[in-house]
């Protein structure tokens, strides 16, 4: 169960999602109040000079665990307003700067991060430029907006353990989410041969699951239980993998990843979407010699902040040539967003994805 403190909505001449403390996600309630941008925005980031004009922020796990403390970024200062990523307009150029890549009007993208920790569910947002990734203008917002986390993990995560060739298999839990869909997509674009297993639901759901995962390019698709009883009949079937991907953490999801993956393989951790802890033999390392290792998105852009421009640049040429799909999404009004339990229950609705509309 996600977490949230009371949000509150901010009026004036930024209007935001602001938090107080902890609180459950269906207990969340709202309230109106007035706050000028610079009062919140200048207090994480005293570079700022650009203003811009939020159109659209992205409501993803990571967002939520923010806001329930759970999330490394999380605040210690309240109020605070939640949200890691958003898309907008330039609208104001405060401090103009040599070689600015930026002019008003442009289209950009705002990830939070730790040098510039702003909440990015907020009407405007007043940022350094450097912290603002500029959009081309054959790639549209709603487009833009899902690249910043999903997609983008699942091609670092693709290029940066190693090195795979075409024909090689690799496998993943959690195939129906969006960071799934995107590892399915860019496996089927690198030439690779993909195995995805996903939790069994009731028949109708898995039937449409399991055939929209083949329609984004799936080579195999199994549920957990198949694994774990039929392994070697399975490997047989569709040969072992040499990277997984894992974003479930329970026992049942990673028992599946693990015993169908090959000696010498890597096993790599980007999610505990269960919200479980999961064991592992020690014969797995002994006499397969596994390696577990874990990916974070915010960590990445810290640590290679003179990539960041050219990762995005391949994003969006992957987004605007059709290879990434953009998925299925209901845009919630800020303006009337004051009704709990229906936000609850959008963000569970079955591969539709909420954002808010600003």
């Amino acid at each position: 169960m996600f977490s949230f403190q009371c949000l509150r909505i901010i009026r004036k001449k930024s209007r935001a999602l602001l938090y107080e403390k902890k609180c459950n996600l269906k207990r969340l309630k709202l309230s109106k109040n007035d706050v000028e941008i610079e009062n919140i925005n200048k207090k994480y980031n005293h570079l700022a000079q650009v203003v811009v004009k939020t159109k659209y922020s992205s409501i993803n796990p990571s967002d939520l665990n923010l806001i329930s403390g759970t999330y490394p970024m999380s605040s210690k200062v309240f109020p605070d307003i939640g949200g890691i990523g958003s898309v907008g307009i330039v609208e104001k150029i405060l401090k103009p700067i040599s070689n600015s890549r930026l002019k008003i009007g442009d289209s950009v993208a705002y990830i939070r991060c730790h040098n510039c920790n702003v909440g990015a569910w907020q009407s405007k947002i007043l940022v350094s430029e450097s912290n603002l990734i500029k959009i081309p203008e054959n790639v549209s917002l709603i487009d833009a907006l899902f690249c910043l986390s999903g997609p983008i993990t699942a091609y670092l995560m693709l290029h940066n353990f190693i090195k795979l060739q075409s024909g090689d298999l690799i496998i993943q839990n959690g195939a129906n989410s969006q960071c799934g869909i995107a590892i399915i997509e860019l496996a089927k674009y690198m030439g690779l041969k993909s195995i995805n297993l996903i939790r069994r639901h009731n028949a109708e759901t898995d039937k449409v699951l399991v055939h929209n995962l083949y329609n984004h390019g799936a080579d195999h698709v199994f549920h957990y239980d198949e694994i774990i009883e039929n392994v070697s009949n399975i490997k047989k079937l569709v040969g072992t993998p040499k990277l997984a991907f894992n974003c479930i953490s329970s026992d049942e999801s990673t028992l599946s990843l693990i015993k169908m993956l090959d000696e010498n393989s890597k096993f790599i951790t980007y999610g505990g979407m269960s919200r479980q802890t999961f064991s592992i033999n020690p014969s797995i390392f002994i006499f397969k010699n596994i390696s577990l290792c874990g990916f974070w998105l915010t960590q990445w852009r810290k640590d290679n902040l003179s990539m960041i421009d050219g990762l995005f640049s391949e994003m969006f040429h992957l987004k605007s040539s059709y290879i990434l799909s953009t998925p299925k999404y209901q845009s919630i009004d800020v303006e009337y967003f004051d009704n709990v339990n229906t936000f609850y229950q959008n963000y569970h609705v079955p591969r539709i994805y909420p954002i808010f509309k600003f």
